[in-house]
């Protein structure tokens, strides 16, 4: 029987349970690394709904949303440890979804509503995971849709033409320039808000910033999440050396640095549309 001890130890073992109809799996094996940006990018968020779009609803599409943590941190309220300790509470079963669903479902309830004016919808390619954020009122609507796939921008263009913001926070901004590289060419101008890993080659979607004007505001400095591991350690270490960055940009009291990024198009916006919004060090301790 699965149960709340599994640990992520390779790419693999994520891959595993991200498609398992329940979320107790994913935030055990997260845990120990204590990943933080779904709170983080939540914030921000709640933020820009009243810097940018007072007295009316953001539409954000969370790129990538899983189980819905950036919902659920933006909607109850709630700090990652917070989820981390209640789906930890309970060992995981096959045969019992549907009981430990309808816990969950009473447990969302019963925490507080925020206020943010934000319609969310959230798409990613794991149908469970979808499924149960919508569930469990953490997204408006889901969505299981791969993006990078030309048809499926196409088949919900009406979808995307209401969007303000795309919100990632799990390393997927890589793939941006594929999912939304033809909405920017026909006129749209999504601002995104990113946590880019110091590991990961940005120079596609570099390309996309730049073709389109894009100006890069970095909100904070702050810790994705501890390495699972010393071989993720040593690869990350790596990965990040052949593109040119130290141990010192590469981590941040033992988690990986990440800054965290809004991309908006070179307007007359003021300069800084966020991060004189923050205290730097105070979100970094969410």
């Amino acid at each position: 029987m699965p149960s709340t001890s599994f640990e992520f130890k390779l790419k693999d073992d994520f891959n595993q349970v991200y498609y398992l109809p329940d979320p107790r799996p994913y935030y055990a094996g997260l845990k120990p690394s204590d990943y933080r940006m779904p709170g983080l990018i939540a914030k921000a968020i709640a933020a820009l709904s009243v810097r940018r779009h007072p007295g009316r609803t953001l539409k954000v599409l969370d790129f990538a949303c899983g189980f819905g943590a950036i919902g659920a941190c933006l909607r109850r309220g709630l700090r990652m440890r917070e989820l981390y300790d209640y789906y930890g509470a309970v060992e995981w079963s096959h045969t019992e979804p549907t009981r430990l669903h309808r816990q969950d479902a009473d447990w969302y309830a019963h925490r507080d509503h925020q206020s943010a004016n934000v319609e969310l919808i959230g798409v990613d390619v794991a149908p469970h995971a979808v499924a149960y954020a919508e569930a469990m009122g953490l997204v408006d609507q889901g969505l299981v849709l791969d993006l990078t796939s030309g048809d499926s921008a196409v088949d919900h263009a009406d979808l995307l033409a209401g969007v303000d913001l795309v919100a990632e926070s799990d390393g997927v901004g890589r793939i941006q320039h594929l999912a939304f590289g033809a909405k920017l060419a026909s006129g749209a101008r999504l601002w995104f808000l990113m946590s880019p890993r110091p590991d990961v080659d940005w120079t596609a979607l570099n390309k996309v910033w730049d073709t389109f004007w894009y100006h890069a505001e970095v909100i904070a400095q702050t810790r994705y999440r501890r390495t699972l591991g010393v071989d993720e350690t040593q690869d990350v270490s790596r990965r990040a050396a052949a593109l040119g960055l130290s141990e010192a940009q590469t981590f941040r009291e033992g988690y990986i640095a990440v800054p965290l990024t809004l991309m908006r198009p070179s307007t007359a916006e003021p300069d800084r549309v966020l991060r004189d919004w923050f205290d730097a060090d105070e979100l970094d301790r969410d």
